[in-house]
This record gives structure tokens, sequence and C-alpha cells, in this order.
């Protein structure tokens, strides 16, 4: 008896093993704070970065408007059209419109930046599913995972995400015929609320990231 409960618990060691050794094991935390810390823009250098994304900028207390057909036009309209800040107009010499913006509730948080140049940034990227590589053995962190503390353990992980908490009315149908009007490499609106997956590699602790 005690030899078939020994070659159980053998079995069973070697099939955690085979599955990648990870057992209870919970990254999710860990890939949650790499999405919403920056997500790919602390490892990653290409095109199509997916974090959150990010109207183009306004200068608050001076936007200055030379055309209603111009983008700053449309970003202006778009912010007016959805209350996310209340906007003063008054028309200056050359045909210019000044346009004063102030931030309101509940969309402070919303308006990123330094100074007076200020961004809508929008939604939030949600973990769904976290996986480690298969083969991936668990690594320890040095020069090439600047973002994490040298010396702890490190995942590669598959990460599955979703953008919720979208602006809603026609704000994404907006982006989709002005796409323009979102920062460069900024994830684009047929993205949103579908689920993505990319690949990345993330301290097994969430408290582990070494962020300035």
């Amino acid at each position: 008896m005690k030899r078939v409960f020994f070659v159980s618990c053998l079995l069973g060691l070697l099939l955690s093993g085979c599955r990648g050794g990870t057992g209870s094991l919970d990254l999710t935390p860990s890939a949650q704070r790499f999405l919403d810390e920056g997500g790919e823009t602390l490892s990653n250098t290409s095109n199509q970065i997916y974090t959150r994304p990010c109207l183009q900028g306004l200068i608050l207390g001076n936007t200055l408007i030379d055309s209603s057909l111009s983008r700053t036009a449309a970003l202006v309209s778009l912010v007016e059209r959805h209350d996310f800040a209340s906007t003063v107009h008054a028309a200056q010499s050359g045909g210019y419109d000044k346009v004063t913006i102030t931030p309101k509730a509940p969309y402070l948080a919303n308006w990123t930046g330094k100074g007076d140049i200020r961004f809508f940034c929008f939604g939030k990227l949600l973990v769904t599913k976290t996986e480690v590589v298969p083969d991936a053995q668990p690594i320890t962190a040095g020069a090439a995972e600047a973002y994490i503390v040298k010396g702890t353990e490190a995942r590669v992980v598959r990460i599955t995400f979703k953008l919720t908490d979208v602006p809603d009315g026609d704000f994404v149908a907006a982006l989709t015929q002005r796409p323009d009007l979102l920062l460069d490499r900024a994830m684009q609106p047929g993205d949103y609320g579908k689920a993505l997956t990319i690949v990345a590699t993330i301290p097994t602790k969430p408290e582990n990231y070494d962020l300035p």
C-alpha cells in the first residue's frame, strides 16, 4: 500500500513538472501591473504598442484653432461632445479661435502629462488570462529586463487582455474615422474590447518591478 502511495505521489510530481512547474503560482497580479505601468512600452519597440490609448495633446490654457477642419478642431469637438472638460472660446486676431480647456469630474485623472500640455487617456487594460510559455524556464532578471529588480525571478508569459471602459456614444466611431486624433502607435479602435495576446517577460512578484 505504501508503495502504491509513493508511486502515485511521484507520478503527480512528474506531471506537475511537465506542466511547467508553476504549481499554484498566480501571475495575474504581475501581468496586470505590467499593463498598468505601460505594458509593451517597458520592453517593446514595435510599431504597434498595446497600452492604454491617449488622444493627441492639447494646450489647456491656450489651444489655438485656425480652421474648423483641422485636427485640433476635431479634438476639441470630441472633448466637448463627451463632456471630458469645460471649454471657453475667444476670437483672436488673424481668425484664430482661442480655446481654454478645463478638465472636469469624473475625468480629471484621465488628463495626463506635465505642464499645460495634457493628453486625454481612456479605458483600462484588463488581464483575462496569463500562461507561462511552454518550456520557458524561470529566469533571473538582468540588464535585458531593465524594468525588473535585478536578481529577482521572472517568467516569460502570454498575457491575454482587453481594453474596457471606453467612452460610449460616437467616441469609437469618431476615432475610426479620424485615427490621427490618437497618439502615434496607440491602440487602434478596431482592437477596443477584443481579446488580445502579447508575450512578455514579467517578474514573478508584482512588487519586483523597478520603475522610475
